[in-house]
């Protein structure tokens, strides 16, 4: 558990305190006689910390506050990460530009030497999630979901593809979409491939 919320968390406190009231909200953080276990398969917590973590980056106001929400469901997608930005966005690519350059500047976000970006502190990515509405959810899961598809991205995690594809629901192809869910959920145990396979049925029978 400690090692996971470091991992998350990089040692800020208000990030820690986050992460952990996400692991324990998603039933991920068990407590048994005092002592605190970790019982998640490490992947992101529901983190809902306004005010510590997204509070600052929403006061930056545009081009940084919309672009930091789309980063954080399309940083998977390594280099293909403007270009996808801006196509979830509607923006050019200078507006997509300037939103990367002001997160940077205020060490929101990082970038390495291939150009693929990704959050300093990984529970804010979390945290930014959350923020997210329904639509707004939608849209950068169908946009992440075709770039994948039409091979114009890639992302090595497994379990990237199938959730976006359970997000975008009836943006995408639903028979395609129904397909690759009932596959995944062969290949992945858990609750996560209890919600695919809950998606999947959800698309194969409506019409």
């Amino acid at each position: 558990l400690v090692e996971e919320v470091f991992r998350a968390s990089r040692g800020l406190p208000a990030a820690a305190w986050a992460t952990v009231e996400g692991y324990r909200q998603d039933g991920s953080l068990r407590v048994l006689e005092g002592v605190a276990y970790f019982t998640g398969d490490g992947g992101p917590p529901l983190v809902d910390a306004t005010e510590a973590l997204v509070g600052p980056i929403q006061a930056l106001g545009r081009p940084a506050w919309p672009v930091a929400k789309a980063v954080a469901v399309l940083q998977p997608l390594g280099e293909a990460l403007p270009g996808l930005v801006g196509e979830a966005l509607d923006a050019s690519p200078a507006e997509v530009q300037a939103g990367l350059k002001q997160l940077r500047a205020h060490r929101v976000l990082r970038a390495d030497w291939r150009g693929r970006w990704s959050f300093a502190i990984p529970a804010v990515a979390a945290a930014l999630r959350f923020q997210l509405g329904q639509f707004e959810r939608q849209r950068l899961a169908g946009v992440a979901v075709r770039a994948l598809w039409q091979g114009r991205a890639r992302c090595a995690d497994p379990r990237y593809l199938p959730e976006q594809v359970r997000l975008a629901g009836r943006l995408v192809d639903r028979s395609r979409a129904a397909g690759e869910l009932l596959a995944a959920a062969q290949v992945v145990t858990g609750p996560q491939s209890v919600s695919w396979l809950a998606k999947a049925a959800e698309l194969a029978t409506d019409h």
